[in-house]
């Protein structure tokens, strides 16, 4: 659990302990309010729950990954319930796991939560004797019904004063770990209290001076009572480890004192690190800090220290290389090797220069495989990326690189010479007005002047019908009113303007060609554009210049290159601008990155 969600939690319990035990005025005004609370309880707390959440079965869930309710809508209806070994991924049941968040833990919303601190089965169903009594699943299931004298045995059953809660069930007097406080029984635990009713466990208070609901202030986390009762932060500030401190930025989470990016500190959570990594000083303002794999101070494990003439390699001390050499594990046993020239270790061990199509493998330079392309092969990519195409004939790099044959009809375009052509048009279109710019662009079965082919024109009053000339619309043709009142027969599947329907033109998208194909917009993207998304929904990009998509879809300049913090994509290649602290460009090779770790 967040320090951000126990703050929450404490919030919300202690606002349901005043409000409940404000009740000595009598026990009618209780009975009144629980009735009042059970009778509100309906489906109309939906409307409480979180943006993204739905309200079921009297708890708000989030159907992206809630397993009973996977992918339910509104209404809590038209969902699927996965089976014991599924899981609920994105809103449908997968037999993978996300991979988002550690093994063992749940996708609750956006929380990566630990469910045994939560006491939580699933997202929305509680362990055994635990429940969440105050309907929000963001702080898990907060109430041990065996010993809640405020919610024994079920959520708002009340203990009255001289009785506590055993097993869930009300009994006469107080139990040996229970304190009696102005009549009440209170657990020493639960209420953290110490030896009296006023004596209250380190790092808690009893700031409302209310005996009976124990120390029920978190000094360390409460903002209303920031280390001691009554130290209220000021706006922006948030308390954190009994100190009112600066709200962490965007992309941080608290840990304790620190704010923390889990991406760059090599984090899972709070109290986990990422694979490899160990947290060996325990500051957590500088993430989990040593590399177990190559640290030889900390090799393995924390403080487990190689000798002078050993190095730490993939956890494990070793004799030590020489001056620029690696040792590399191969066939079971280390070798010794350059990793800036030898290419079956570029760049680090076991990282071979696998061949490229089209291209000559020129060796290991600088950790980097280099290639180059045939003689009758024109390079695309990069020296250690290569795309080898021949531009007279390729339809992706048609003349020149990323020159697209992409025209709305084709089935199949051509290059020729370095010049785009149509190659063949797509069942029912042809290309009448013989200009390439609008592809395939004449429908022969709903066109009447070329009704059936290209400059046969039916007679006036006529339609073309199916590709016939004729008096009247027949399945699957439409009879459609035009802007100018006049009637035409049009085929909704294809018909850009009437796709799938009378008036129904496909939306335009950026950089993107509108195509009707089987009664669905679909789109191709503009010559020098690459459609990162789908037929249906494309996101086109230029991915000589796109620094998160630079080459090719996906591939990231701030992943490609190690330790930088800014850099450009220039002609589908990335390029370092500036590095990260710590991190530098030694070997000044701005394609590589900032690949020395002066650390």
């Amino acid at each position: 659990m967040n320090e951000m969600q126990k703050v929450m939690k404490h919030k919300k319990k202690t606002n349901g302990k005043v409000s409940i035990l404000n009740r000595r005025n009598g026990v009618s005004i209780f009975i009144a309010v629980v009735i009042g609370v059970f009778a509100s309880c309906t489906p109309d707390d939906g409307n409480k729950c979180k943006e993204g959440q739905v309200f079921c079965r009297n708890h708000c869930i989030d159907p992206m990954t809630t397993k009973r309710y996977c992918g339910a809508d509104e209404s809590c209806e038209n969902f699927e319930k996965c089976s014991t070994y599924q899981y609920c991924v994105k809103g449908k049941c997968s037999n993978e796991p996300d991979q988002t968040c550690p093994s063992g833990y749940l996708i609750c919303g956006d929380e990566c939560l630990n469910p045994d601190d939560l006491k939580l089965n699933d997202c929305d169903q509680c362990k055994k004797n635990y429940e969440d009594c105050n309907h929000d699943m963001s702080d898990g299931c907060e109430t041990n019904l065996r010993t809640s004298r405020e919610n024994c045995g079920s959520c708002g059953h009340v203990c009255v004063d001289g009785e506590s809660c055993r097993n869930g069930n009300c009994q006469e007097g107080c139990q040996s770990n229970e304190l009696k406080c102005d009549g009440a029984c209170l657990n020493r635990q639960v209420y953290h209290l110490l030896n009296s009713c006023e004596e209250c466990m380190p790092d808690y208070g009893n700031c409302n001076h209310d005996v009976k609901d124990g120390c029920e202030a978190t000094l360390k986390t409460d903002p209303e009572n920031c280390g001691i009762c009554g130290n209220t932060c000021p706006p922006g500030k948030e308390c954190a480890e009994g100190k009112c401190r600066e709200a962490c930025e965007e992309g941080e989470v608290r840990c304790g004192a620190a704010c923390v990016k889990f991406s760059t500190a090599h984090m899972k959570t709070c109290t986990m690190c990422e694979t490899n990594f160990l947290d060996c000083d325990k500051d957590k303002s500088n993430g989990c800090e040593v590399d177990r794999l190559t640290d030889p101070s900390h090799c393995g494990t924390c403080s487990t220290v190689c000798s002078p003439e050993q190095k730490c390699v993939k956890g494990s001390c070793v004799l030590g290389c020489g001056f620029k050499e690696t040792a590399c594990q191969v066939m079971g046993t280390f070798s010794c090797v350059d990793i800036s020239s030898d290419v079956y270790h570029c760049g680090g061990c076991n990282h071979y220069c696998k061949p490229e199509k089209n291209a000559i493998q020129l060796g290991c330079k600088a950790s980097v495989c280099q290639y180059e392309c045939f003689q009758n092969k024109h390079n695309c990519g990069s020296t250690q990326k290569p795309i080898c195409v021949d531009l007279q004939k390729d339809p992706e790099n048609c003349g020149n690189c990323n020159v697209q044959c992409n025209y709305p009809g084709i089935e199949n375009a051509a290059c020729t010479n370095g010049v785009c052509s149509i190659g063949t048009c797509k069942e029912n279109l042809a290309d009448c007005n013989n200009q390439i710019q609008d592809g395939c662009e004449t429908n022969i079965m709903s066109d009447p002047k070329h009704c059936g082919g290209c400059n046969q024109k039916c007679n006036d009053n006529e339609f073309c019908n199916n590709g016939v000339c004729d008096t009247n619309c027949t399945s699957p043709m439409l009879k459609c009113t035009k802007e100018d009142t006049s009637v035409e027969c049009i085929d909704p599947r294809s018909d850009v303007q009437n796709c799938g329907g009378c008036d129904q033109a496909c939306a335009p998208m950026p950089h993107a060609i509108a195509q009707c194909t089987n009664s669905k917009c679909t789109y191709l993207c503009e010559s020098g554009y690459k459609n990162c998304g789908t037929d249906e929904a494309p996101v086109c990009i230029d991915v000589t210049s796109d620094t998160e998509n630079c080459g090719s879809c996906g591939t990231s300049c701030f992943t490609t290159l190690p330790g930088v913090s800014s850099a450009v994509c220039e002609n589908s290649q990335c390029r370092v601008i500036s590095c990260q602290e710590k991190f530098a460009d030694c070997n000044k090779d701005p394609f590589d990155g900032c690949e020395a770790n002066l650390k």
